[in-house]
């Protein structure tokens, strides 16, 4: 037992991939299923004697902060790809999202949860396509946002979105 937290030697440890489309909560779901049969080969080895612990490097060690609602807030000046991975990162909570303009009233609050990366180029946050496909410039690149939930709506495919919603080409996400 060491008197800091997380201070003690490591006992086990596992590596393993991420999917380059995996979410937050799918990673977790895998993690947890890893780190409880990890658990389970420490306790087998702690309890024959043949445990062997690894000290910590205190310089690699990093704190993260909780998350807060705000935080899923997606900036368009970003790359794309730091873009599709925040909107990985926020799912299932607190959840990517936008502002979206419609008409002269407040920017609707528009929910991301799947986005890929596409071709394009434009100001950041611009819509660069609003027909099939709903396609949005960022600061290095495009992607096409896939899955959206307008505030008070369901969650649907942004094709079903766009058919029922007056957003046009120009217009830019905050």
């Amino acid at each position: 037992m060491t008197p800091g937290l997380d201070a003690g030697p490591i006992l086990g440890t596992r590596t393993t991939p991420i999917d380059p489309d995996e979410t937050a909560g799918k990673l977790e779901d895998r993690l947890a299923k890893l780190g409880s049969e990890l658990m389970l080969e420490v306790v087998n080895q702690l309890a024959s004697g043949t445990a062997v612990g690894a000290s910590q490097d205190k310089n690699q060690a990093t704190k993260a902060p909780r998350l807060q609602k705000s935080d899923g807030q997606i900036v368009w000046s970003r790359s794309a790809h730091e873009i599709k991975n925040h909107v990985r990162g926020m799912h299932p909570w607190p959840r990517a999202f936008t502002f979206v303009p419609v008409g002269k009233g407040e920017p609707l609050r528009m929910a991301v949860d799947r986005v890929a990366l596409t071709e394009g180029a434009g100001g950041p946050g611009e819509v660069l396509e609003a027909d099939k496909r709903f396609i949005v410039a960022t600061g290095e690149g495009a992607i096409e946002l896939l899955e959206v939930q307008p505030a008070g709506k369901r969650l649907m495919r942004a094709e079903e979105w766009l058919r029922g919603t007056q957003i046009a080409v120009g217009q830019v996400l905050s």
